[in-house]
């Protein structure tokens, strides 16, 4: 009988068996997509599953097809058309920063369609924001953030105008 991947020599008086061992995939888990149902039909698009012996090709064709099939729902790579309604001026190690605020179109999704404008957000949400962008450097070595505040949308749209400006030279 013969066994793939399993040999043995004799030498010296001794008898070595010698296996080559080969990785195999201990599991396959995808959190925060779907039901149960879409993440089963997701790992077999992927074609790999609890068992299989790994190797680079498998692993490629898995990234392959999860790319694909999150690129064809518009999760992966996607461009969403938005709509500005804030900027937010900083100073960072770097210099000055500003984060612009946008919000999905209402066709794409109409949770904030009453928002226009930044003053149309709440205090509470505005204080989330800021605190994101207060502390999301903290671990970073050599790196600080000073938030100056919060501009309307007419502001915004000046400050994307000059960063296009800028940018096509």
């Amino acid at each position: 009988m013969v066994f793939k991947g399993v040999y043995a020599t004799f030498e010296g008086g001794i008898l070595e068996f010698h296996f080559d061992e080969k990785a195999r995939i201990a599991g396959v888990e995808i959190k925060g997509y779907g039901t149960e149902k879409e993440k089963d039909g997701l790992k077999s698009q992927m074609g790999i599953k609890k068992g299989d012996t790994f190797d680079e090709q498998k692993l490629e064709h898995a990234k392959t097809a999860l790319k694909t099939a999150l690129e064809g729902q518009g999760y992966y790579g996607s461009v969403v058309k938005a709509r500005l309604v804030g900027v937010l001026n900083m100073e960072d190690e770097s210099g000055m920063d500003e984060k612009l605020l946008a919000l999905p179109i209402d066709k794409i999704d109409p949770t904030h369609s009453y928002v226009k404008d930044i003053d149309d957000l709440s205090k509470h949400t505005l204080d989330k924001i800021k605190h994101f962008f207060e502390t999301y450097k903290d671990l970073e070595p050599n790196k600080w953030v000073k938030v100056k505040g919060f501009e309307n949308k007419e502001s915004t749209i000046k400050v994307l105008e000059k960063a296009i400006k800028a940018y096509q030279g």
